[in-house]
């Protein structure tokens, strides 16, 4: 037989039992630590699933607030067309009694805008005394 001292394969040095006081505050203090990442952790997950929870809710109100803005516009819409048409102008004529007259030819103005190719070239000289050139302009643009 082959007897050897020394260590034997296999077999894991004897430690203390206890262990010192500053291992085990070390080893409590680890624990703490990865308790209170884990609990930071589940703490921003549920905030953030609230954050979007709130935030959905808010997208199918404001979605719901722009479906009924846009059927306001399409029904005001719809109406001012009614309005504007001929049988409810002849309506309104006819409930509030109006008497309907050809407009005065002293009450209608017409504004004609001459090209400054096709406007007259009028000299300083041959202008009567006493008048500008927006007079003769506004001459031409009454005829």
């Amino acid at each position: 037989m082959n007897i050897q001292s020394g260590k034997v394969r296999g077999s894991a040095p004897r430690r203390k039992q206890g262990g010192s006081f500053g291992s085990r505050l070390a080893a409590a203090f680890r624990i703490a630590m990865i308790l209170a990442l884990a609990g930071g952790l589940a703490n921003a997950y549920i905030f953030l699933n609230q954050k979007i929870a709130e935030t959905e809710r808010e997208i199918r109100t404001t979605r719901s607030d722009i479906h009924n803005t846009d059927r306001e516009i399409d029904n005001l819409r719809i109406r001012r067309e009614q309005f504007c048409a001929w049988p409810h102008i002849r309506q309104a004529i006819a409930r509030f009694d109006l008497k309907l007259q050809p407009a005065d030819p002293r009450q209608v103005r017409k504004l004609v805008i001459i090209p400054p190719a096709l406007a007259p070239r009028v000299s300083v000289a041959s202008r009567p005394p006493g008048t500008s050139g927006a007079t003769s302009v506004t001459r031409w643009s009454q005829r």
